[in-house]
Parts: structure tokens; sequence; C-alpha cells
């Protein structure tokens, strides 16, 4: 019973570290791409990454503030109390 249990063990250690393995393999075996990227890719994708994080920390503050508009008044129409 016990060489079963630590067999099992095993074998669930050794699915955890199969990631790892397969990415120390793709970077110790890399080919060449042999490809150009000029420094305006560079800047379009830094700006594609700042707009995504401004738009991610943008929806989580309306979201934490969304519960506080109705104590504001201003979000009331005029004459409507």
């Amino acid at each position: 019973m016990k060489a079963l249990n630590t067999a099992a063990r095993s074998g669930r250690s050794l699915r955890r570290l199969a990631p790892v393995f397969l990415l120390a393999a793709l970077l110790l075996f890399a080919v060449p791409s042999h490809a150009y990227a000029g420094p305006g890719a560079g800047f379009a994708v830094l700006s594609s990454f700042w707009t995504l994080f401004v738009a991610f920390l943008y929806s989580v503050y309306s979201f934490l503030t969304w519960p506080f508009h109705g104590d504001s008044g201003t979000s009331r129409a005029p004459g409507h109390e």
C-alpha cells in the first residue's frame, strides 16, 4: 500500500515539473528566426500594452466606485427626488 502511495506521489510531482522541463527545452533548443523587428514595432507593442493596462485600471476603479455613485446626488435627474 505504501509503495502505491509513493508511486502516485512521484507521478504527481512529474506532472507538476513537466511544464518546467518543456520551457527549459524550448529555451535551450531554440532555432534562430532570422527576422527583423524595427524600433517602430517595439513602440507599437508598448503602446498597445499600455492601453490595455490603463483600461484594466479604469475598469477596476469603476467597479470599486460603482456602489457609491448613488450617494453623490449628481446621478439623479433634476426634479426627481
